[in-house]
């Protein structure tokens, strides 16, 4: 899985096809950043100095996190 922040919505994109999984609407504006994915939460960066977080449960309906 790839997730791709675009515009004002991270998107999940299967890596091996490049179609959309599924993608959650945040608002603002991303610009260029590079997500951090940490124990199930996508952390973003925003043009305006904030930071996001995003369950990645919300971006791909399917993730599951592993216990170690």
């Amino acid at each position: 899985m790839l997730y791709i922040p675009t515009g004002s919505a991270p998107d999940a994109v299967n890596q091996e096809n490049g179609e959309e999984i599924g993608h959650y609407h945040v608002g603002g504006r991303f610009g260029i950043v590079n997500p951090r994915m940490v124990g199930g939460t996508i952390y973003l960066g925003k043009s305006w100095d904030w930071i996001n977080t995003v369950p990645m449960k919300d971006v791909h309906l399917h993730f599951q996190t592993k216990q170690v």
